[in-house]
Formats: C-alpha cells, sequence, structure tokens
C-alpha cells in the first residue's frame, strides 16, 4: 500500500495499529518526510478474511489526513525482480536536468530504479548548491555495461557531474 499526507506526529502508529489490529504482518517499507510531507510505501501479509475491515479501518484515516491506496501483490509482481545490482553515486553543482537525463539513460539501457534518494546541499568549498544522488538499480544481465558506462560519461562530461557505479554479483 501507498499512503501520502501531511506530517505530523502519530501516523506510522496510527498504521501499525490497524495493520495489529488486524492481524496483519509487516513485512517491508520505505517512509519519509519531505517538504512537509509524509509518504510511504508498505508491504503487509494479511489474510483473505481480514482484507476488507483492514480497507475500512484504512480508509478511516483520512480523517488524519492520509490518502492509502491499496495494491493486491498478486496483480502488482514485478517481472524486474531479478537482475544485476548497480548502486549509481552522482555529485555535482545543482542544475535542471540531471535526474533526466541520468533516468533517461537508464532506461535506454532497460535499467529499472529500485529506489532513488537526493538531496541538495552547500557545497564546502564554493556555498553554491551542491546536487548528490543515490540510486539503486537492477539491470537486465544481458546489459552491455562498457555501453552504460560510456553513455553516463557523456552526461557527466556535458553536466559536469561525477558518479561512480558499483555492481553487486
Amino acid at each position: 500500500m501507498t499512503l501520502i499526507g501531511q506530517d505530523q506526529p502519530g501516523l506510522v502508529e496510527a498504521i501499525a495499529a490497524v495493520v495489529d489490529q488486524h492481524q496483519g504482518n509487516w513485512e517491508e517499507s520505505r517512509m519519509a518526510r519531505l517538504a512537509g510531507q509524509f509518504a510511504g510505501i508498505l508491504k503487509i501479509e494479511i489474510e483473505t478474511d481480514q482484507v476488507a475491515p483492514f480497507k475500512a479501518a484504512l480508509e478511516a484515516l483520512t480523517t488524519k489526513g492520509l490518502a492509502v491506496q491499496i495494491v493486491d501483490r498478486a496483480s502488482s509482481h514485478s517481472q524486474l525482480e531479478t537482475g544485476r545490482r548497480i548502486t549509481l553515486e552522482l555529485v555535482g553543482n545543482d542544475q535542471e536536468g540531471i535526474v533526466h537525463r541520468i533516468a533517461s539513460t537508464l532506461a535506454t539501457h532497460e535499467i529499472n530504479v529500485e529506489s532513488f534518494e537526493s538531496s541538495c546541499e552547500s557545497a564546502p568549498w564554493s556555498g553554491e548548491a551542491l546536487f548528490k544522488a543515490t540510486a539503486e538499480l537492477t539491470a537486465p544481465s544481458t546489459l552491455n555495461t562498457e555501453a552504460l558506462q560510456s553513455d553516463l560519461e557523456k552526461i557527466a562530461a556535458e553536466l559536469m557531474v561525477d558518479f561512480s557505479l558499483n555492481q553487486s554479483l
């Protein structure tokens, strides 16, 4: 399930309480606060007979300002879960188009973005905005690593950013 809403104390507890009340198992999650908003994606295992009351209880969380969407795992199973794992790290002066250029190159190579985190910080030597990003990627086993490296090096030269690729075996 996914959820989003205005950040406030007690949101995670409210969700956890609903999961617990319906004998659910909280298997995996990623949650964050950004620009005053709270967002999360959760993997919850729940018995079939608890699904309807669980959904109704989650709808009650709208009073706390949360929008919740539930997706049945059977219909959302991804074929992209296998493949080569790659970590991409990038740093450079902040400018428009960095994420788009990198994402476009990854898509061209049929690489799936599993997670992506970015931030802008003040560069220690100049005080200019410094863009940093880390992405966890899944690439097809047929990936031409040299071609990907070459494409990313072209972008790095044009945008004046540094990047590194680390592959897991």
